[in-house]
C-alpha cells in the first residue's frame, strides 16, 4: 500500500517536473520569438532590404520591394551604375519606427546624403506570417520621384554619368528615394556646369535647370578670330583700314608710312539666349604712328596717337567649330 503511494507520489512529481519545464521552454521560445520577430522580421526589416538593393544598384529587386507604381519618365536611373551613384553618399543611415496603426506602420530613415542631413518615410504594412511565427511587412510606395531636368541647346545630357536623351532640351528621369541626381554636360562648345538636387521623398518631384556656358575652347576660337581679323587690320599702311574698326582723319598732309599696332585687344563674353550665342559689343584700342606735316607751316613732325575703337559680331555655331562675323561701322557711319 505504501509502495503505491510513492510511485504515484514520484509519478505527480515527474509529471509537475516536465510540466514547469515544458512551460518554461514555452516561455523562452516566446521570448526568443518576439525578440527575432522584432529585431529580423520587423516593419524596418522591408525599408533595409530596399536600401541594400539600392547600394547593390539592383533596380529590379528594389522596385519589387517597394511596389510602387512607374510614371512615364526616363529609367536611366534605376539600374545598374547610375543607380549606384544616386546612393553613393548615402550614409549614416538610421531606421526607427515613427508611426505604427494595426496592421500599417511607418518606418523613417535618417541619413546623410552628400554630407546633408536628410530623412524619408516609408509606408509599410503587415502582410501576413514567414515560418507560422514570424510577421511579413511589405513597402506600401506609392509612385516613383521623377526630376525634370532642362539642358538650354542640347538634345541630350549627362545625369549620373549616363547619357540620357532631352527632346527640346527636358529630361524627366526617373529615380528611387533617397537618391542624389547629378546632371550636366560637355562638349567641343558647350557646357553646361554639374548641378544636383536630393530625392528625398517617395513621389518627389523636382526640377533642376542647367546653365549653359561655352567652352574654353570656344572662348579661344572666337578670341583667336577675333585677334587675327584686327591684326589683318593693322597690317594695312591707310589711315582707314578697310573693313576695320579703327581709323584716323588729319587736316595735316601725312608724308611718313603708316603703322597700326593693336594695343589692346578685346575680351570676348559670350551669351546664351533664347537658343542662340551671342558675343557682347568688342572694344580695344589701336595706336597709330606715321610722320605728318603741317599744310600752313610745312614743318613735319612724327604723328602718334591712339584711337579706342568697338564692334559688334554674331556667332554661327555648328558641331564642333564657331564662326565669328564682325558687324564693323567704317568711318562714313
Amino acid at each position: 500500500m505504501a509502495g503505491r503511494f510513492d510511485e504515484a507520489h514520484r509519478f505527480r512529481r515527474a509529471a509537475l517536473f516536465w510540466t514547469l519545464l515544458l512551460l518554461a521552454v514555452l516561455a523562452v521560445a516566446g521570448v526568443v520569438v518576439t525578440t527575432v520577430n522584432a529585431r529580423g522580421y520587423g516593419p524596418e526589416h522591408a525599408v533595409r532590404a530596399y536600401l541594400d538593393a539600392l547600394h547593390d544598384g539592383d533596380g529590379s529587386r528594389a522596385l519589387g520591394l517597394l511596389g510602387a507604381t512607374v510614371p512615364a519618365g526616363n529609367p536611366t536611373l534605376l539600374n545598374g551604375t547610375p543607380l549606384k551613384r544616386s546612393v553613393a553618399q548615402l550614409k549614416n543611415v538610421d531606421l526607427a519606427i515613427t508611426d505604427r496603426n494595426g496592421e500599417d506602420a511607418t518606418v523613417t530613415a535618417q541619413y546623410t546624403l552628400d554630407g546633408q542631413r536628410g530623412s524619408t518615410a516609408f509606408p509599410v504594412r503587415r502582410v501576413g506570417f514567414t515560418w507560422l511565427f514570424f510577421d511579413r511587412w511589405e513597402l506600401a510606395g506609392t509612385s516613383l520621384p521623377h526630376t525634370t531636368v532642362t539642358f538650354p541647346g542640347q538634345d541630350r545630357a549627362r545625369v549620373n554619368g549616363a547619357t540620357v536623351a532631352a527632346p527640346n532640351g527636358k529630361a524627366t528621369v526617373l529615380s528611387f528615394a533617397p537618391a542624389k541626381v547629378t546632371a550636366g554636360w560637355s562638349e567641343a562648345m558647350m557646357q553646361a556646369t554639374d548641378r544636383s538636387t536630393a530625392v528625398t521623398g517617395l513621389g518627389d518631384a523636382n526640377t533642376l535647370g542647367l546653365t549653359a556656358t561655352p567652352t574654353p575652347a570656344m572662348v579661344s576660337s572666337v578670341d583667336d578670330q577675333v585677334r587675327r581679323m584686327l591684326d589683318q587690320c593693322a597690317s594695312q599702311q591707310v589711315l582707314a583700314p578697310t573693313g576695320c574698326p579703327f581709323y584716323h582723319f588729319s587736316d595735316n598732309l601725312i608724308t611718313g608710312p603708316v603703322a597700326w599696332k593693336i594695343t589692346r585687344y578685346p575680351q570676348p563674353r559670350l551669351t546664351y539666349r533664347n537658343g542662340a550665342w551671342s558675343v557682347q559689343p568688342l572694344s580695344g584700342q589701336a595706336e597709330l604712328n606715321t610722320r605728318e606735316t603741317d599744310l600752313y607751316t610745312g614743318v613735319e613732325k612724327p604723328l602718334r596717337t591712339t584711337a579706342d575703337f568697338s564692334f559688334t559680331a554674331t556667332l554661327d555655331v555648328e558641331g564642333d567649330g564657331v564662326t565669328v562675323h564682325p558687324r564693323v561701322t567704317g568711318p562714313a557711319g
